[in-house]
């Protein structure tokens, strides 16, 4: 067996033995079908394939139509450019062995999907339950119908496909829908650190043309070097193909859009792109091979490029896609030229390690001109290691497994792979890092910013909800106070999250969308009403949640679904719950319990600190206090100092609660400290015109 076919087989094994151990956990799983879906779409977000993906398994009929969908991906309404959209149509067979997927299978769910296309434009989605979040989706397909131009059906199966490599487009209501066809092979491929290479056959979309170049000469044998220009035309058509995945290793790609560098190369491409060269810096680039001929005239030029990543000037290459796609500046792109230095890696296919450790540091020296922190190179940054080398090292209170933390993708897999070279040792393994002990990145940042009662960031999506926990981070990011206790709190965060996740699931009947949502919304007003007070010892004792905590979950599930879906009022609830006004509203809701969870609440050390279920006003009072990052009480601190008119006691009290903050809030406010300080943050937010409660979004 070949490399390359030893590789997909061992991608297969582990992907099927990861969604059947998953599927079959425990009451209230997941079906393998919706495992499958949320394996895929993960791998979709992490490589840029789509952004912000939701989960939806759903399917009926229409008429005499069937439909069926498994996710979708839509930009924000807030959104400049809402002329694409993606949806996920899955295929999943579940044998452990990969086998051949018929033609007509994969045409058939492709069909499906385009049924549900069709339908939602001509503005069916009435027809589906209501409370569904198809039907949520449905309505905005129809109310962006003038203004989409694609929808792209990410076609994913668990299956290979042998003749069948892609499905034609079809025309859809004046819309293209196109396929884009996923099969076991392309997703073990995608799953590499070095991701599906992007492949651009230049002189097919630049005239017959390569890029004109000159080599550099260079002793080391790591790398290829070449100064070449490339026509901003080149760069749209590649920036359209491929998105955010060209911007994969660029560690400015999730900087923000409307910064002064975007709007002065806005400026220069409408007003003078023949000037677009010599005013911008160019692009650096990086690549896995090129081909190189001379033409006509004798010169260099480029016709080929592998494994292509835009490592600095992301925003000049945005910005050029964004003047033609959405500006309409279709001729003054025409005359803009761009200068780049492209890096060919010459390291070994199996050193994927020096690979992107090169990469990395291309990119960050490149960058090195403007504000990027070393904390915008997230993988390998010092919390995530230090958190890595504790998974290795701290026991469960079985004595017999550990916690597996994943800080890159795929980890996981490899060193099962490498390390389980026999029967023998694969159980060995699997005995001591057990898959249900598996934590992602994303994962972690999931569970730790739901019961930081930010429910309407965890619904942004695994990325974006990444950034704003790695904000909430600060410098802990690069100088990690972690120990062994801090380890088991965290971890027992991710414990909390996935009991309440099987809680809800187990409640389908009665909670028919949204249940992601629900959880992180559930999670956080569990936080909210205990002020983040919760025993996280005994869940780790225990490895599990208490049965009461659970009792209430179940109690609390129905009305506060009820309030995600009610409070929407007719929006897109996926969407609404994105919102911090969903979150406001779900914190003024006065839930209550007839049990005791004050033995629940830890003993942290705060002899004032409220424990069990807080009054609602009271909660409100601790939660805008604990909501603060580290910088925010920094700067209310610095207010606090100069402003007239503060009793001294209440400076002491801010002064103390920015000690807790300083200390992961080891110990939580009592009641009169949060009333006394979240006066001073409301002053300082209305006074300051500063977003005091909520942390900056990323």
């Amino acid at each position: 067996m070949s490399d390359s076919r030893l590789q997909v087989a061992e991608f297969a094994l582990s992907l099927f033995e990861e969604i059947r151990e998953r599927a079959t956990d425990r009451a209230g799983s997941p079906s393998e079908t919706e495992c499958f879906t949320e394996t895929v779409l993960a791998m979709f977000e992490e490589a840029g394939v789509v952004e912000e993906p939701v989960q939806c398994v759903r399917s009926g009929r229409l008429g005499r139509l069937s439909w069926e969908i498994a996710g979708w991906s839509f930009p924000a309404s807030g959104e400049e450019d809402l002329s694409e959209g993606a949806i996920l149509a899955v295929h999943y067979i579940g044998n452990i062995d990969s086998e051949v997927v018929g033609a007509e299978d994969l045409r058939r769910q492709f069909e499906l999907a385009v049924n549900y296309i069709a339908a939602m434009l001509a503005g069916r989605s009435g027809e589906i339950a209501n409370a569904s979040d198809a039907a949520d989706l449905g309505r905005t397909i129809f109310e962006r119908r003038s203004r989409l131009r694609k929808i792209v059906v990410h076609l994913a199966t668990d299956g290979l496909t042998q003749r069948l490599k892609e499905i034609g487009s079809e025309t859809v209501g004046g819309i293209e829908v196109a396929c884009s066809i996923w099969d076991i092979e392309r997703l073990s491929r995608l799953s590499d650190p070095k991701q599906e290479e992007i492949d651009v056959d230049i002189p097919a979309i630049n005239e017959g043309k390569g890029l004109p170049c000159l080599q550099v000469p260079e002793d080391d044998p790591a790398y290829e070097a070449y100064l070449c220009v490339i026509p901003g035309t080149v760069l749209y058509q590649v920036y359209e193909q491929y998105g955010q995945r060209l911007l994969e290793l660029n560690v400015r790609a999730f900087l923000s859009a409307a910064g002064k560098v975007n709007k002065g190369i806005r400026d220069t491409i409408r007003v003078q792109p023949d000037r677009f060269f010599a005013y911008n810096n160019g692009l650096a680039l990086t690549a896995r091979r090129v081909e190189v001929r001379q033409n006509e005239i004798g010169q260099s030029e480029i016709v080929r490029i592998v494994g292509l990543q835009v490592v600095n000037g992301g925003q000049t290459t945005a910005s050029l896609h964004r003047a033609w796609k959405v500006d309409g500046a279709q001729a003054e792109v025409r005359k803009v030229h761009v200068q780049g230095k492209l890096t060919v890696i010459t390291t070994a296919d199996d050193d994927s390690d020096g690979f992107v450790d090169l990469v990395r540091s291309i990119s960050k020296y490149a960058n090195s001109q403007n504000s990027v922190k070393d904390d915008d190179l997230e993988a390998n940054q010092p919390w995530h290691v230090a958190f890595e080398k504790l998974s290795r090292s701290v026991w469960a209170p079985d004595a017999q497994s550990q916690w597996f933390y994943e800080r890159s993708r795929g980890a996981y897999a490899t060193t099962k792979l490498r390390t389980a070279s026999t029967r023998a040792r694969k159980l060995e393994f699997e005995r001591r890092w057990p898959r249900a002990q598996l934590i992602t990145k994303t994962d972690l940042a999931k569970c730790w910013n739901a019961w930081a009662q930010r429910p309407e960031v965890v619904s942004l999506g695994g990325q974006k909800n990444f950034k704003q926990f790695m904000a909430s981070l600060d410098d802990q990011v690069r100088h990690p106070r972690l120990d062994d206790a801090e380890f088991k709190r965290t971890v027992s965060r991710v414990i909390l999250f996935r009991d309440i996740t099987r809680v809800i699931n187990q409640l389908k009947d009665r909670i028919p969308a949204y249940r992601a949502n629900l959880v992180a919304y559930m999670v956080s007003y569990l936080s909210f009403r205990m002020t983040g007070n919760i025993d996280f010892d005994r869940i780790w004792e225990k490895q599990a949640v208490p049965e009461s905590v659970k009792e209430v979950v179940r109690g609390w599930a129905e009305p506060l679904y009820q309030q995600l879906t009610g409070s929407a009022e007719g929006r897109n609830v996926t969407e609404w719950c994105k919102k911090p006004e969903c979150w406001t509203g779900v914190r003024s809701l006065d839930l209550r319990t007839d049990l005791d969870l004050s033995t629940f609440s830890a003993k942290n050390g705060s002899a004032f600190a409220p424990t069990g279920l807080v009054d609602v006003d009271d909660a409100t009072a601790i939660s805008e206090c604990m909501r603060l990052t580290v910088p925010q009480w920094e700067r209310l601190m610095a207010w606090v100092m100069r402003a007239d008119g503060i009793h001294p006691t209440s400076r002491g009290v801010a002064s103390t609660l920015r000690l807790y903050a300083l200390d992961n809030w080891a110990r939580t406010p009592s009641v009169k400290q949060a009333r006394s300080a979240a006066k001073l943050i409301r002053r300082w937010s209305a006074e300051a015109g500063t977003a005091g409660q909520v942390p900056p979004a990323i």
